[in-house]
């Protein structure tokens, strides 16, 4: 029992990490258009560039923390990622050009990276199995709050101050954050799942051979890559887009972020759903992502194809009704499909598992931003630019159909190698 109590305050612990860590990728996206003349920056496009390079650097250098912390304690890599986030964030406060807000991001980059591939990996092993969609959709929940941060306070700061003090405000709560990691206890690695205790964690070019052998793995990647193209462009030129578009104040598209992002605390309720479904049969969640990303494109598109300005009441109405409708269903996919990562592989690389699937997320999003803008000048506006990159999401949908199958010879696989070993090493 006290065992249960001390995990269950790691994982807070490890939600307010994600949570404070989250906030990064939505800070200039919620300044972006206020920043230019403020700075030595010549346009949002800028800004945009900077954004793809910092996600492709967080793509990369996770890699090498997965690497890492498959062969050493996980905390004090969270504990390093977290500081050099937070000093680096600290530094963006003196930067004024191109070069030198890039330089700073990049640096943020090489935190951020590690933090959410190491946090799933960690949390692994700090939620028994049963439990695991659940808990995931508990950290989608403070993903969700963090990228909301990131977009409210400095959209809203940004009216009457200068466009660093943001940036400020969040190296103070990461300094915060860095304090309460120190204190998490290592668990076990996979003494959740039945694993003996000798399993080995170096990662050998075997184990990348395992990874693949897994075809629900790859399936996996490609879906991730496929829908973070539209989410990630979305994201970050949503607040763009009301203003532009739609004639939105910065605080007001802001807050209609924040509204957007207020919808998706409703993931623990399908992550509990999908973990009862899931014991009863075994394609309850690939089943459940595939509704989730079909029924929840549809209502994007829709609402994106709404052609208005601020003054006209309804048709606001009715585009806040199809957007947040989206977002409540879309809130729970990404969490289901970690915890799907999860059942399907053994302890001793799902660190790499989720890097690898984090390389796949960032340069998606980066690609999605670039992609996005392309769209916007093709069309001219970001409305038609948003529903094209809709489209390319229902099309993610496609690689769950193959995953259910794929998924139950993968679980038989995974059991019949894995546990059946550990059991004979024990015997």
């Amino acid at each position: 029992m006290v065992e249960e109590k001390s995990f269950a305050r790691d994982f807070w612990k490890i939600f307010l990490l994600i949570f404070s860590t989250n906030s990064l990728t939505t800070i200039l996206g919620a300044i972006a258009v206020e920043m230019v003349p403020q700075t030595a920056l010549n346009s949002v496009e800028e800004i945009g560039i900077i954004n793809s390079i910092f996600l492709i650097t967080a793509g990369l250098t996770s890699f090498v923390w997965a690497y890492i912390a498959d062969k050493t304690e996980r905390k004090r890599l969270l504990a390093v990622c977290c500081g050099i986030w937070t000093i680096a964030t600290f530094l963006t406060v003196f930067t004024n050009d191109f070069i030198g807000l890039l330089i700073a991001q990049m640096l943020t980059a090489v935190g951020y990276g590690g933090v959410l591939p190491i946090s799933f990996s960690l949390n692994l092993d700090l939620t028994a199995t049963e439990k695991r969609a659940q808990s995931f959709t508990i950290l989608q929940v403070g993903i969700t709050l963090g990228n909301g941060l990131g977009l409210l306070l400095p959209g809203v700061l940004v009216d009457f101050l200068p466009w660093w003090v943001a940036f400020l405000i969040f190296s103070i709560l990461g300094l915060v954050t860095l304090i309460r990691i120190l204190s998490i206890k290592e668990p076990e690695r996979g003494a959740l799942d039945g694993f003996a205790e000798g399993v080995s964690y170096k990662i050998k070019l075997e184990d990348f051979k395992e990874i693949v052998k897994i075809k629900s793995n790859l399936l996996m990647l490609g879906y991730v890559f496929t829908k973070i193209i539209a989410v990630g462009a979305i994201n970050f030129y949503f607040i763009t887009f009301l203003e532009i578009d739609h004639q939105f104040s910065s605080s007001l598209a802001s807050i209609s972020m924040i509204l957007i992002f207020a919808s998706q605390l409703s993931a623990p309720l399908f992550g509990r759903f999908a973990d009862k479904q899931y014991e009863k049969r075994k394609t309850a969640k690939v089943e459940m992502i595939f509704f989730i990303v079909v029924v929840g494109s549809i209502l994007y598109m829709i609402g994106f194809s709404l052609d208005f300005t601020i003054t006209d009441l309804v048709m606001v109405i009715l585009f806040y009704l199809f957007i947040v409708g989206a977002a409540f269903i879309f809130s729970a996919d990404g969490p289901i499909g970690q915890s799907i990562y999860g059942d399907l592989n053994p302890p001793q690389y799902r660190s790499t598992l989720y890097s690898i699937s984090y390389i796949f997320d960032t340069m998606g999003q980066s690609f999605g931003v670039i992609l996005l803008g392309i769209f916007y000048i093709s069309f001219g506006t970001y409305r038609m630019a948003f529903v094209s990159v809709g489209i390319i999401l229902i099309l993610s949908s496609i690689f769950m159909i193959p995953l259910r199958k794929t998924v139950l010879k993968d679980l038989e696989y995974l059991e019949s190698k894995y546990k059946k070993k550990n059991k004979q090493e024990i015997d």
